[in-house]
C-alpha cells in the first residue's frame, strides 16, 4: 500500500510484514550525541518468582532530534483530537512532569 503524505512529500510504503510492539510506557529518554534521541520502551510484566510487577525493556527507538520533535508534536496533536489532552493529564497529576 502506498500513500502520499501531505503537500506531496515522499511516498510512504507500508510494510505488512513488520511486527507490532506493545509497550506500557516510555521508560526513559536520552540524547545520543547531540543530534539523536533514544527512547527506551518497557512493558509491565508479572514475575511469579519475585511476586511483583517488573518493567522489562522491550525496545529502544533512536531517531534524529528533528524527527523526535516532530513525533512529540504530532502525538500531542493526535491525543488532543482523541480527547486525551496531555496538558490536562499533567494538571490532574496523572502523568509525570
Amino acid at each position: 500500500m502506498m500513500a502520499k503524505t501531505p503537500n506531496n512529500q515522499a511516498e510512504i510504503i507500508d510494510n505488512p510484514h513488520i511486527r507490532d510492539l506493545f509497550a506500557t510506557q516510555a521508560l526513559s529518554f536520552s540524547m545520543v550525541g547531540t543530534s539523536n534521541v533514544s527512547i527506551t520502551l518497557s512493558s509491565a510484566r508479572w514475575s511469579p518468582v519475585k511476586k511483583a510487577v517488573q518493567h522489562v525493556v522491550v525496545e529502544r527507538v533512536v531517531m534524529p532530534l528533528t524527527g523526535a520533535q516532530n513525533m512529540a508534536v504530532a502525538l500531542n496533536d493526535f491525543l488532543i483530537k482523541q480527547g486525551h489532552d496531555p496538558s490536562a493529564a499533567i494538571t490532574a497529576g496523572e502523568s509525570r512532569q
